[in-house]
Order: structure tokens, then C-alpha cells, then sequence
């Protein structure tokens, strides 16, 4: 009985682990001063409010990732493209998306620690100019 409670401890601790902290592949990083908007693209902002009105993109929809559960069905179902502060927010985020059936072309660190995740996206070999 310990064993298999142990071994079900043991499943859930690395599918949490899986979920935030491994990268997705086929997803890439991208500059946002090279993006060019068109009726197909949504912007998807998942910072927290209090973050994103510190620096905001006026044509991004912001819902924070803790809302996506509730609120995913008022993004439009177009190619998307989030903005994240943090990389378990991007990791979460675009699983979320992609098994509710949203196509997710990349992601774009927005905040603070921009350039440390930015440089990080170089070295993974992500892409850093647009689409």
C-alpha cells in the first residue's frame, strides 16, 4: 500500500514538474518590434494586470494566465502569439491553449527580466526576429 502511494506522490510531483518547467517545442521566441498585426494574429497578454498596466501593449488582449480557465473562449480562435513576464507562465500557457484547440505560433517576454529570458531564447536556438 505504501509502495503505490508512493508511486502515485511520485507521478503527480513529475507531472507538475513537466508542465511548468519543460519548454514546449515548435514554439518559437520572437521580437515583438518585428511582428507586423494583421486581422489573424491575436496578441495575448497572460501577465497579471498590475504588471501589464506598468508596461502596456495597446493592441495586445490581456486575461492573466490565472483567468484562462474561466475566460479562454472570448480569445478569438486565430493565430496567437503570448505575452508572458516568466517562463512557467509561457510553459502553462501554451499547453492550456493548445489542448482547448488554439494555434499558438510564439511567445514574447515582456517585464523585467526581458533580456535574461531573451538571451536564454538565443541560446535554446528560438528565433528573434518576427514572424
Amino acid at each position: 500500500m505504501l509502495y503505490f502511494l508512493t508511486l502515485i506522490i511520485a507521478i503527480t510531483m513529475v507531472n507538475m514538474f513537466y508542465k511548468r518547467y519543460v519548454s514546449i517545442r515548435g514554439v518559437r521566441c520572437i521580437n515583438m518590434g518585428n511582428v507586423v498585426l494583421d486581422k489573424n494574429l491575436v496578441l495575448l497578454d497572460l501577465r497579471d494586470y498590475n504588471e501589464a498596466a506598468k508596461e502596456p501593449i495597446n493592441e495586445a488582449y490581456n486575461l492573466p494566465s490565472a483567468y484562462l480557465k474561466r475566460h479562454y473562449r472570448t480569445i478569438k480562435n486565430h493565430d496567437i502569439i503570448i505575452l508572458v513576464a516568466d517562463e512557467m507562465s509561457k510553459n502553462t500557457g501554451i499547453r492550456f491553449l493548445r489542448r482547448k484547440g488554439f494555434h499558438v505560433v510564439g511567445y514574447s517576454f515582456i517585464g523585467d527580466n526581458k533580456q535574461q529570458f531573451l538571451n536564454k531564447c538565443c541560446m535554446e536556438g528560438g528565433v528573434m526576429n518576427g514572424i
